[in-house]
C-alpha cells in the first residue's frame, strides 16, 4: 500500500480517526518487525533497529513520572504534514512550497518550530536517531536537503533543527520550565509553569549576602559588576516569578535605577542569551544596506515617504545616528500594527485600528527640549491608561529635529538611561523587555517581534509572528 492509497482510503474519515489509524498501523509494523517503510510516508524511514523488544524498553523508561520520553515520534501519531499544517503559520509553508517547489528560510523556521512544539507538548525528548528520521522526512516532503536540519561530523551533531532544539531546551532550563533530573538519568524533567532554576539551591553564586551588599552600595563599580554577576540566578528567579511585579523587582534590585543601570541590563542579557548580546549592533550595518531598497519599493504613505527621502538624500555618511534612527522608524511602515482599541469621541465609544504612526510613537518620542519630556510622556501615559494599557520601555530623542538629536534616553518606570547615539539606546531598550520580562507595546508588537526574530534569533513562549513579519524576514534573507 502506498501513501496515495492510504490517503484515498482515509479521506472520508475525520482527522482524529485518520491519526488513530496511522498510529495503530505504525505500532503494527513495529510489532511485526516490518522495516520497509518507504511505501508509507507517515512512517518515514524509521530505523530498522526499532523492534518490538527495544520499543518495550523505550516505553518502559518513558513511564517514569515527569520525564520527557525517549520514544519513536511516529508511535505517538506524529505526522509531519499535519503537524506543520496545524501550526500557527503552517499555511504559509504550503503556499510557498506549492508556488516555488522549494522552501524559503521563513518556512524552514516554521517547520522547525512546529516540530519542536509538538515534541514539547507530547513530552518527547528527540534523540539523535530521531533527528535523522525527522530531517529525512522534511527532505522527502519538501524537497529540502536534510543536512540543513541535521547532520553529524564525526560524532558532533549540528543542523538547524538540532541547534534550535538544543537552544530551546537550554533556555527552558534557565527559566526553570524544565530542569535536570536526578543524577544518572539523561532525560529532562518537565515542570510547566514552575519557574525555579535548575540550580535552585545555593551553589556559591546566588548569595543573599551579595544581594544585601547591592541593596546598600553602588560603588566601587567593579565590585558592583562582580556581585551582580554572582546574583544573576537569584535575580532571574525573582523576575520570572509571576507573583512579583516590576516595581517589586526594582525595589529589591535598586541598581537598575542607577544611571549606569543599562550596564547591568547588558550583563544579565549576556547570561540569559550567551552568544547574542551583540547581534543587533553586529548585524545592523548589513541590514541597512538590504532594507533601504525594500523601503523604496514598499513605503507608500506620505509621512513615511518624506522620511524615506531623508534617507535617500542624506546617505549614512552625514550623521550615522540620525540615519539609523530614521531607518528604525521606517521599519514600522513595513510592519503596520494589527491591534484595535476603543476610544471615546464625542461621548461615544469607537473601535479604532492602530496606525503606523501609533507604532512609531510607542517606540520613539521626539522632544525639542528636555522640559517638554514630562508633559509629553504624561499625555502619552494617560492615552494608554484610557486603553487599559501601561507605558512600556521607550526611546526619547532630545533635539530640534531628527538630525539634531543631542541626547537619547531610554525611559521605563520613571528610570532614565542616557546615551549619545541611537543604536546604543535601541539595543538597551530591546534588552530591558527580556531582562525584566516585560511585554512589548501592543502598537509596536510586530516591530519588536521582528527585531527579536531577525537580529537576535530568540524564540519565546507565546510569540505571535505575523505573516507580514515572516515575509519581511524572507525578503531580507
Amino acid at each position: 500500500m502506498t501513501e496515495e492509497d492510504l490517503k484515498e482510503l482515509l479521506k472520508s474519515f475525520r482527522l482524529g480517526v485518520r491519526i488513530d489509524f496511522r498510529r495503530k498501523l505504525t505500532e503494527w509494523k513495529i510489532e511485526n518487525k516490518v522495516t520497509t517503510w518507504s511505501t508509507c510516508d507517515t512512517i518515514s524511514n524509521v530505523p530498522s533497529s526499532v523492534t518490538s523488544e527495544n520499543k518495550e524498553t523505550v516505553e518502559s523508561s518513558s513511564h517514569q513520572a515527569g520525564y520527557l520520553r525517549k520514544a519513536n515520534p511516529y508511535s505517538n501519531s506524529f505526522n509531519l504534514l499535519e503537524v506543520v499544517r496545524e501550526s500557527a503559520n503552517g499555511d504559509y509553508v504550503f503556499r510557498i512550497f506549492d508556488k516555488n517547489k522549494k522552501l524559503d528560510d521563513a518556512s524552514r523556521k516554521i517547520i522547525i518550530d512546529a516540530i519542536i512544539r509538538w515534541h514539547m507538548q507530547h513530552s518527547i525528548k528527540i534523540s539523535r536517531s530521531m533527528f535523522e528520521v525527522l530531517a529525512s522526512d522534511i527532505q522527502r516532503h519538501f524537497n529540502d536537503n536534510k543536512i540543513i536540519y541535521y547532520r553529524r561530523t564525526g560524532n558532533i551533531p549540528s543542523g538547524r533543527l538540532y541547534d534550535k532544539y538544543q537552544n530551546h531546551t537550554k533556555r527552558l532550563r534557565k527559566l526553570g520550565i524544565i530542569s535536570s533530573p536526578a543524577s544518572g538519568s539523561t532525560s529532562d524533567v518537565v515542570s510547566p509553569g514552575n519557574f525555579h532554576d535548575e540550580n535552585s539551591s545555593d551553589d556559591g553564586n546566588d548569595k543573599e549576602d551579595d544581594k544585601l551588599w547591592l541593596l546598600l552600595n553602588n560603588s566601587p563599580w567593579g565590585v558592583v559588576e562582580d556581585k551582580w554577576g554572582n546574583t544573576y540566578r537569584l535575580r532571574r528567579r525573582e523576575i520570572t516569578n509571576k507573583e512579583n511585579y516590576t516595581q517589586d523587582i526594582l525595589k529589591r534590585w535598586p541598581l537598575f535605577k542607577h544611571s549606569d543601570g543599562f550596564v547591568l541590563i547588558g550583563l544579565d542579557f549576556s547570561k540569559l542569551y550567551e552568544d547574542k548580546a551583540f547581534n543587533l549592533l553586529r548585524n545592523w550595518p548589513n541590514f541597512r544596506t538590504k532594507i533601504v531598497p525594500i523601503l523604496n519599493d514598499k513605503v507608500k504613505d506620505k509621512q513615511n515617504i518624506n522620511l524615506l527621502k531623508l534617507v535617500n538624500t542624506s546617505g549614512n555618511s552625514e550623521d550615522g545616528s540620525a540615519y539609523d534612527l530614521i531607518v528604525g522608524l521606517l521599519i514600522h511602515a513595513l510592519l503596520p500594527p494589527t491591534v484595535k482599541h476603543t476610544v471615546k469621541k464625542e461621548n461615544k465609544k469607537q473601535i479604532v485600528k492602530s496606525t503606523i504612526k501609533d507604532s512609531q510613537d510607542s517606540f520613539f518620542m521626539h522632544v525639542k527640549v528636555l522640559n517638554d519630556f514630562e508633559r509629553k510622556i504624561d499625555t502619552y501615559r494617560n492615552t494608554l491608561i484610557s486603553r487599559s494599557e501601561t507605558l512600556q520601555p521607550i526611546i526619547i530623542g532630545v533635539g530640534t529635529d531628527l538630525f539634531q538629536i543631542t541626547e537619547f534616553i531610554v525611559f521605563y518606570d520613571n528610570i532614565k538611561y542616557k546615551f549619545s547615539n541611537f543604536m546604543a539606546a535601541f539595543d538597551c531598550c530591546f534588552k530591558i523587555f527580556h531582562i525584566l520580562d516585560l511585554q512589548y507595546p501592543k502598537d509596536s508588537y510586530s516591530f519588536w517581534i521582528f527585531v527579536q526574530k531577525y537580529f537576535f534569533q530568540i524564540d519565546s513562549v507565546g510569540d505571535n509572528v505575523s505573516p507580514t513579519v515572516l515575509c519581511l524576514i524572507q525578503d531580507l534573507n
